[in-house]
């Protein structure tokens, strides 16, 4: 704003607020203020002011402006958002009713708990979602507890089965992140998981329904049988799915594939629970890191159990427990790293091979072949070894013929003639 200069009324305005004094070209003003002939203000008590000093009528008139000069720029501030809305596209129309979509958005945002979503949730565009998307985001932020809940219990559950380690709430903690994360950075995926968890107690209900009949087609009379020749123990997870995820070639499962799409129908849901499990015990955020936790101490637990010069019995439990740690293959939680796992396991092949070898031959060393059955006798003796489903890494057929060969190798040993031909008749009769 440009200064203004005061004027000749200006002057006499100012000289009509003083009283004239007749002794003197002075006067006084009001304010304790005087003011010279030549309109200059000086101060109280009659003493002049150099007009250096002196303060003029226009420097007052300046500092008043200074105010205005403030308020007028807020108004003008405020001038120029008006015209900008005024400027603006019309954004009204002509009435119409809402659509079933939109009203039921004015509907959520009186919904209990939906104004902490909106403050607590992630951004949202209500104009630009559907109110399905906008549906789908609250629930999965109202069921964010649950979720993480349910899937703490889950990873808790599994990693004590799989390894007696129990997790204190403080290590599993990384769930409640993870499920904070993805409840502002990707509700859709939230709502997703809260999904998988509901399908995962959901299928194994409906795959039992088909496991008889896989027994059957695999002509075998209970399921039990099923997983003992197939060698999958872990009753938790559905023999069917493991069927179709197998790498091994037999005639089982062959039978399995070829006749399932008639006799049972869609396998989906095997297939389905099997990729479910990897996707929730390895692929799913804090799942890895959980599985590390644990794993630490696992292998703690399990060098405590190893014991290289121990009897047979303490090295299978070790070996029983350190297959736990692999996690059921491709299907569970990984506890230790494969290049580990490798070394570990050369170390308890190594000595389980020894020790049983060993058994073999204390065993036939203390046998009589002099007694009332020999032959029977033998066989007695044998049995414990021969029976065994595992053998260090060796399972089943490989662990059998593993056993089988150390027999034969001690029966081309064997100096007492009578153990050496009966351990030939047991071969014959073993075939």
């Amino acid at each position: 704003m440009r200064e203004r200069t005061p004027g000749k009324g200006d002057v006499e305005r100012i000289k009509s607020a003083i009283e004239i004094e007749a002794e003197s070209s002075k006067v006084v003003v009001t304010d304790k203020r005087r003011v010279d002939k030549e309109g200059e203000l000086t101060p109280a008590g009659g003493e002049e002011v150099p007009k250096e000093k002196a303060v003029k009528p226009s420097e007052v008139a300046a500092e008043d402006d200074v105010e205005e000069e403030d308020e007028d720029s807020a108004t003008t501030e405020l001038k120029k958002r008006i015209q900008n809305i005024k400027d603006r596209p019309w954004m009204g129309g002509d009435a119409k009713e809402l659509s079933k979509g939109d009203e039921r958005k004015v509907e959520l945002l009186d919904t209990k708990g939906f104004a902490s979503f909106l403050a607590q949730g992630p951004d949202m565009d209500l104009e630009g979602m559907t109110v399905r998307e906008v549906e789908s985001h609250f629930k999965a932020f109202e069921s964010a507890s649950e979720i993480s809940k349910e899937l703490r219990n889950l990873y808790k559950n599994e990693i004590s089965r799989d390894t007696g380690i129990v997790l204190s709430d403080e290590q599993m903690g990384s769930v409640d992140d993870f499920i904070s994360k993805l409840n502002f950075e990707d509700p859709k995926r939230l709502a997703s998981l809260k999904e998988q968890l509901e399908l995962y107690v959901e299928l194994p209900k409906r795959i039992g329904k088909k496991e008889k009949e896989l027994a059957e087609l695999c002509g075998m009379e209970t399921l039990e049988t099923v997983r003992k020749t197939q060698g999958w123990n872990r009753k938790d997870i559905p023999a069917l799915g493991w069927f179709f995820r197998s790498g091994e070639e037999n005639k089982a499962r062959k039978t399995v594939r070829e006749e399932m799409g008639l006799k049972l129908g869609n396998v989906k849901d095997a297939m389905e629970f099997m990729n479910l499990r990897e996707e929730l015990f390895q692929n799913l955020g804090p799942a890895k890191e959980l599985a590390q936790i644990a794993g630490k101490r696992a292998r703690e637990r399990f060098e405590a159990m190893f014991n290289a010069e121990g009897n047979l019995e303490e090295m299978e439990k070790a070996q029983a427990y350190f297959d736990k740690l692999g996690g059921s293959g491709e299907f569970g939680m990984q506890y230790m790293e494969e290049e580990d796992r490798e070394v570990d396991q050369e170390e308890l092949d190594e000595a389980i091979d020894m020790r049983i070898v060993r058994d073999i031959d204390a065993a036939l060393d203390a046998m009589t072949p002099r007694s009332s059955k020999p032959l029977t006798a033998l066989e007695s003796v044998l049995k414990k070894f021969v029976d065994k489903e595992a053998v260090g890494s060796k399972k089943r057929d490989t662990a059998k013929n593993f056993v089988r060969n150390i027999i034969r190798d001690r029966m081309g040993r064997e100096s007492d003639k009578a153990k050496k031909i009966l351990l030939q008749g047991w071969f014959i009769k073993n075939r």
